[in-house]
């Protein structure tokens, strides 16, 4: 479930921020109410299932991020997702060898 301010992709790629919802939309589905945030809809809104709807990721390649632990790390690629539902990202280490971290094991460094 999305929470108001969630940012989202329908249906794998179409980027959008969640403004209302779940609630029972057309034909009885659970639905949210997003605003889409690029294309030619970019700043209109829509009532899409939720089924459609996925978390957008949280990372970039290239972003600087700071792991629960303090350490900087570069984001190489990603998010993947791990058999038990977590996603994660490969990231570089300061030293230079690539590992894997969580998504909830690290936060953005702000400029």
């Amino acid at each position: 479930m999305f929470e108001q301010g969630d940012r989202v992709l329908f249906e794998g790629k179409e980027s959008a921020e969640v403004q209302f919802g779940p609630f029972r939309g057309p034909g009885g589905t659970d639905s949210y109410l997003v605003k889409w945030s690029e294309g030619h809809m970019g700043g209109l809104s829509s009532i899409v299932r939720a089924a459609t709807l996925e978390a957008a990721p949280k990372f970039e390649a290239d972003e600087i991020v700071r792991s629960e632990k303090g350490l900087l790390l570069r984001v190489v690629s990603g998010p993947y997702t791990w058999s038990h539902g977590v996603r994660f990202y490969v990231v570089e280490k300061p030293d230079g060898p690539h590992t894997v971290i969580d998504e909830d094991d690290m936060t953005p460094v702000e400029e």
